[in-house]
């Protein structure tokens, strides 16, 4: 009975010290935490507007079509979006960024709707206690211009005691109101946020063919540069495929390695925009005062030229283009392509001509030297040797196949000077064709090691190496075509 006792009064005194600390201490925290009210019960001032719920305006509700301009200003910066003469919202000074319009329609509600959730103070003497003196607190600001003339100034200061929103007042104004965040936080970010993440042209999945030129380089020299040929122009060169591969010169294109690197600009979006506005300092800030990568495209004729730093620590890119006057940085996936090396560009067989497209091949070798010309197509092609002798087609069809086969294996390794000299002197075999539009074409091979021969194509190139098999084979089996003996393109004699 004494424990129970014990028990009953030490709850008693409990009870009694909860009932004290909430009158004296938790109730006047939670009736003081940001002085936000009952609204019904204040009494409306001359200037307040008051809508159909009861609730306090600070000026009129102006939906996005009555609105003109809306200039902002906060610890970010200072920026404006204003209706441009096409009746379009645009980034003043940067006219050709495009705006994101979820960003901007949080903007313009914001704005344009000054709902608050009650009056802090009717006639507050000291502004600065609510973060509102505009010369002491230098608080941020929104103005908003209608396109009839109006025009308000909105003070935003501190944030209320319960996060739920900030102090406001209008320009000309000591009455304090709270305001709620999702009017004001878009109003308190910077120019970056209203910037779209979709800041190149993008790419429609069946668009590929009109992207008509394509460059990638690396600390400034070009590792693969692409246009697109006219239907004509792929015909008077023999080409099967559309595109050429022009750095480097003469080389077939991967157009799998190609086409992946364009699908990137499908839904190339940035992760974030860094800066509005490119300057050299900023250049410098995110590494792009000497870019490590370029790109450049044209699609449909609108030009995109992007300049791409290393990544950062995060395996991100930041990247500076110029046409939009914006640095963004942009996820390591959507540019991985930036990295892979020149022959991953370049297809593996360094000869892929329609031969109904071909004219005349020409082989000259220390073992042989033929001149072909080629008339008709399909089954009704004819080939002469330069003697007159009619090889039978079907078996030149195989010879043809072992020019097709000449592959390339890797690089060469041998620096400008070594290729400029070995050019210099006799190559194992020459090879020349003639498109029937009069396009001549030469490859010329030359030893560089008993088993590996380089190329030179119309006097460049030199970067790979090529099998010394595989090109004394195309000797052998041109001799072979002469003598009416059987070829099989894939004997490697």
């Amino acid at each position: 009975m004494k424990n129970q006792k014990k028990i009953l009064i030490v709850l008693a005194v409990a009870a009694v010290v909860l009932t004290a600390l909430y009158f004296f201490v938790i109730s006047p925290l939670i009736t003081a935490d940001d002085g936000t009210g009952d609204e019904e019960t204040q009494k409306p001032l001359e200037d307040e507007i008051i809508n159909e719920a009861g609730r306090v305006l600070l000026f009129p509700h102006y939906e996005r079509a009555q609105i003109q301009a809306v200039e902002i200003y906060n610890s970010n910066g200072k920026y404006t979006v204003y209706r441009n003469a096409e009746d379009t919202f645009v980034l003043n000074g940067f006219e050709s960024v495009s705006i994101d319009p979820t960003f901007l329609s949080s903007v313009i509600v914001g704005a344009g709707y000054p709902l608050t959730m009650s009056r802090i103070a009717e006639n507050a003497e000291d502004l600065s206690e609510y973060g509102l003196d505009s010369e002491k607190d230098d608080p941020a600001w929104y103005r908003l211009k209608t396109v009839d003339g109006n025009e308000y100034k909105v003070y935003i200061g501190k944030m209320l005691v319960s996060n739920a929103g900030y102090y406001v007042r209008k320009d000309g104004s000591s009455s304090v109101y709270a305001v709620s965040n999702s009017l004001l936080d878009a109003l308190l970010l910077g120019k970056e946020n209203i910037v779209a993440k979709q800041f190149t042209p993008a790419i429609s999945t069946t668009g590929v063919m009109n992207v008509s030129k394509f460059a990638v380089a690396k600390d400034g020299e070009p590792v693969a540069s692409v246009r697109v040929l006219t239907e004509e122009e792929a015909n008077d060169l023999g080409l099967t495929v559309r595109y050429q591969l022009v750095e480097p010169a003469g080389y077939n294109l991967n157009v799998t390695t190609y086409t992946s690197a364009l699908e990137k600009f499908t839904s190339f979006e940035a992760t974030s925009i860094a800066a509005v506005g490119i300057s050299n300092s900023k250049l410098k800030k995110y590494g792009l005062d000497n870019p490590a990568y370029s790109v450049y495209f044209d699609y449909d004729g609108e030009e995109c030229f992007l300049s791409i730093s290393e990544k950062n620590e995060e395996g991100n890119y930041y990247v500076a283009a110029a046409d939009k006057d914006i640095i963004a940085e942009v996820s390591g996936d959507k540019l991985d392509f930036l990295d892979l090396d020149v022959i991953r560009w370049v297809d593996q067989p360094v000869f892929m001509v329609n031969i109904n497209e071909v004219a005349q091949i020409k082989i000259e070798s220390d073992r042989v030297r033929e001149t072909f010309n080629l008339e008709g197509e399909g089954q009704e092609l004819v080939v002469t040797a330069s003697s007159g002798y009619l090889p039978e087609v079907s078996n030149f069809r195989q010879f043809y196949k072992t020019l097709l086969c000449i592959y390339i294996q890797g690089y060469s390794e041998l620096s400008d000077e070594e290729i400029k000299q070995i050019g210099k002197g006799e190559p194992r075999l020459v090879f020349t064709y003639t498109t029937r539009a009069g396009i001549t074409t030469e490859y010329a091979f030359y030893d560089i090691s008993e088993r590996k021969d380089v190329c030179l194509i119309n006097g460049k190139g030199g970067e790979f190496h090529f099998l010394y098999s595989h090109i004394n084979k195309i000797s052998s089996d041109c001799i072979k075509i002469l003598n009416g003996i059987a070829v099989d393109s894939e004997d490697r004699n």
